[in-house]
């Protein structure tokens, strides 16, 4: 069951239960036309769009499986099979690159880091999206001064998101620890041959991993464009409130064909371990289906040309596109529309 908590559709119910009450105290004109053609702007409200995935920075080693006789390369070292098959469970095919690998407990600790795909960034409209649309109503019948009909209409809107700046999220880093078996290790920088002889340690790691908050830094620019075009097919029913003006409302069933373009660039960096540059583009066009429920006032102006003003909810759903990992969405469950416009009976 599907549940509305939204100011816009609250409005729009109050002022559809507050046209048929003034409908009780004024009796209008009947015009004869029974169609109309309207054109208005609209304002869109309460568009939600997001960027999400951004940043990561993949291994740029591999440890490999935390297993003993296997080749493992660490961003600060290795620890590989020798020309002995690594007889012993030991081997002299390994190096280290600083002294603070040593903590001091007879064992050397080789590091991997990655930068886990986890920042976002979130924005909420507070500036209408401006836009136009075409409409076309039909009256079917009239019972005394109400009157009822099928209503259709289609819009077009823009909207343009962008983010840039810098970001920092979490950083998963693997510790691999070599036993020492006593012997001192040469000094830092080393470098062991896969031919040997050399220093021997222990070739089977013990692995810890751990995260690192804030551990990885995003620089980058996400842009995001989208076309907008609407479709809305449903029942209205329209009453008079005086002698001019006349209230209506009306629901059904909404449709948008999204258009949208998203390109990002990004520099994503872990302390330590250089960084990266990752850039994408991606263009997709997909469609949105829901519905509306709206409440309308209009002035008769001269002759059948008429003047109106209304507010339409929609609740269509959420359009995303992913380029190279990193994903774009238009959230548009909730959107609240006004409208301004002239309309034409014949």
């Amino acid at each position: 069951m599907l549940q509305i908590h939204h100011p816009g559709f609250t409005a729009c119910l109050i002022l559809a239960c507050l046209c048929p009450l003034s409908a009780q105290h004024a009796v209008a004109a009947e015009p004869e036309s029974a169609n109309r053609i309207s054109f208005n702007t609209r304002f869109l409200f309460n568009v939600r769009t997001s960027f999400e995935n951004l940043g990561g920075l993949p291994f740029q080693t591999d440890p490999g499986p935390a297993t003993a006789g296997t080749d493992h390369f660490y961003d600060d070292g290795y620890n590989r099979v020798d020309a002995s098959g690594n007889e012993g469970g030991r081997t002299w095919f390994w190096g280290y690159d600083d002294s603070s690998q040593l903590p001091g407990n007879d064992t050397l600790v080789m590091t991997s880091t990655m930068a886990s795909s986890n920042a976002t960034v979130r924005d909420e409209h507070d500036e209408p999206i401006f836009g136009f649309e075409f409409n076309y109503a039909r009256e079917i019948r009239r019972i005394g001064s109400v009157r009822w009909g099928v209503e259709a209409g289609s819009g077009y809107g823009s909207l343009a998101f962008s983010a840039r700046g810098q970001l920092t999220g979490d950083a998963v880093q693997i510790s691999d620890a070599y036993a020492l078996n006593g012997v001192v290790p040469p000094a830092a920088p080393y470098r062991g041959s896969f031919e040997g002889p050399g220093v021997l340690i222990g070739d089977s790691p013990a692995r810890t991993i751990s995260t690192l908050p804030g551990g990885t830094s995003t620089l980058g620019d996400w842009r995001l464009n989208a076309r907008l075009y609407g479709l809305r097919l449903g029942p209205y029913i329209e009453v008079p409130c005086s002698d001019r003006i006349h209230c209506s409302i009306s629901a059904g069933a909404a449709f948008a064909l999204v258009d949208s373009d998203f390109t990002f660039e990004e520099i994503n960096s872990v302390p330590g371990q250089g960084s990266t540059t990752a850039t994408g583009s991606d263009s997709q066009a997909g469609w949105l289906a829901g519905g509306y429920v709206a409440a309308r006032v209009s002035v008769a102006l001269v002759d059948q040309l008429h003047g109106f003003a209304g507010l339409r909810y929609e609740h269509l759903g959420r359009f995303s596109q992913t380029a190279n990992g990193r994903q774009a969405q238009i959230d548009l469950r909730d959107s609240l529309i006004g409208t301004l416009g002239i309309s034409y009976a014949f």
